[in-house]
């Protein structure tokens, strides 16, 4: 198996110690990332066997990556938007605002990449990392929640 290797664009010593303190909560597992392949791998903490492992795409590894990093707090709307975008943050904000100020169905359209993404991560956390969830927070944006 490759060795887990630098995580993100994001601040990789964060990720990496987000993950160990996840890795930390769980008695019998370990997860790994494996960026190169966007890849989430479940192992058993005892024999080091796969137990389950999912490949993400550009948009949901990046998206997971943001939310991972942000843990325990939320990533906000804005920046999961410039993640999947491409956009900076403030040009983010500028168009979140556009489109919440055309009203609510404008901006569930604007927003429509970003809630595919995390319908995506979601699924494939499910196989990969049952134990992580990803909750919205309402007006404010995405958590990391986990089942010890």
């Amino acid at each position: 198996m490759n060795q887990s290797t630098n995580v993100t664009s994001h601040d990789d010593h964060t990720v990496q110690s987000t993950l160990d303190q996840l890795n930390a909560f769980l008695p019998d597992h370990l997860i790994r990332l494996y960026p190169a392949q966007r890849t989430i791998t479940l192992l058993d903490k005892h024999t080091l066997t796969i137990i389950a492992q999912q490949k993400l795409t550009g948009n949901e590894w990046a998206t997971f990556i943001a939310i991972l990093a942000a843990y325990p707090y939320y990533a906000s709307h804005e920046a999961l938007f410039a993640v999947v975008t491409g956009l900076s943050l403030e040009q983010s904000r500028q168009e979140l605002r556009k489109a919440q100020a055309k009203g609510s169905a404008h901006y569930k359209n604007t927003f429509k990449p970003v809630s595919r993404t995390i319908t995506g991560v979601r699924r494939k956390l499910g196989t990969a990392a049952p134990m992580l969830h990803i909750r919205l927070m309402r007006e404010c944006g995405y958590v990391l929640m986990v089942d010890a």
